[in-house]
């Protein structure tokens, strides 16, 4: 059974939210301690989810502190905010702290929002150097990558083809290999990606969905730019 639900996991599983959602949100993995991977995935078999899930639903469960990102007083979480951040502005809101907690809470990630958050590797980790993993896994991650990586990007790829949101906003340049090979197979095609000239943004529009890499939220480079990269979208997307 501990094989069965491993493998459904790894296979299946891609994140939060409502796939159907203009705003899909794809990173590398999803944060958080290497040790609590089987927890998630007895949580993932509990929701009886497939591909995706209510991401309030998920931490009710998981309980492991991360209510207080959904329940008042309300702490922002760094991937998550700065993604936000740059949804309101590619929505056209003005930004607050206020709005964007109460965006967090009550929408991003959720089954009935217009957004989708996505993860390339099913596991979580503290980081993508995460020093801590061998302590927590008989394989290595380098390999755990390797055995997983070529299938989790054909999984992508046909969930894309099948979607077709409005945008996909791709975040961590340290994928940028992965992220412009599963865009080329949406489209069946080697795109000529604009760069924005002081930007760290990539973009290629499609037919039906604009795709964008951008440098990960919680990035130095990042840091006071979010509200200008998601303007910069919105004026793409006219």
């Amino acid at each position: 059974m501990i094989d069965f639900v491993k493998n459904q996991f790894e296979c299946f599983k891609l994140g939060f939210g409502n796939p159907n959602g203009d705003y899909w949100f794809v990173g590398p993995e999803e944060g958080g301690s290497s040790e609590s991977v089987d927890l998630r995935m007895q949580i993932w078999k509990q929701l009886n989810a497939e591909h995706y899930t209510d991401i309030y639903d998920f931490h009710k469960l998981f309980n492991n502190g991360t209510l207080r990102f959904f329940d008042n007083p309300i702490k922002l979480q760094s991937t998550w905010s700065g993604l936000i951040e740059i949804l309101m502005a590619m929505r056209g809101e003005e930004y607050s702290l206020n709005r964007k907690r109460q965006i967090q809470s009550k929408e991003f990630g959720r089954g009935n929002s217009n957004t989708c958050i996505v993860d390339l590797m099913p596991y979580s980790s503290q980081s993508l150097a995460d020093v801590n993993w061998n302590l927590h896994h008989k394989e290595a991650k380098v390999d755990y990558i390797a055995r997983l990586k070529a299938m989790r990007i054909t999984l992508l790829v046909n969930e894309l083809i099948t979607y077709q949101p409005k945008v996909v906003l791709f975040y961590s340049k340290s994928y940028i290999k992965e992220w412009i090979e599963i865009i080329n197979r949406v489209v069946d095609n080697n795109v000529t990606f604009f760069q924005h000239p002081a930007l760290p943004l990539l973009s290629y529009k499609s037919d039906s969905t604009l795709f964008v890499i951008t440098d990960h939220p919680t990035s130095i480079t990042m840091n006071s730019i979010k509200t200008v990269i998601g303007y910069n979208l919105k004026g793409l997307l006219a």
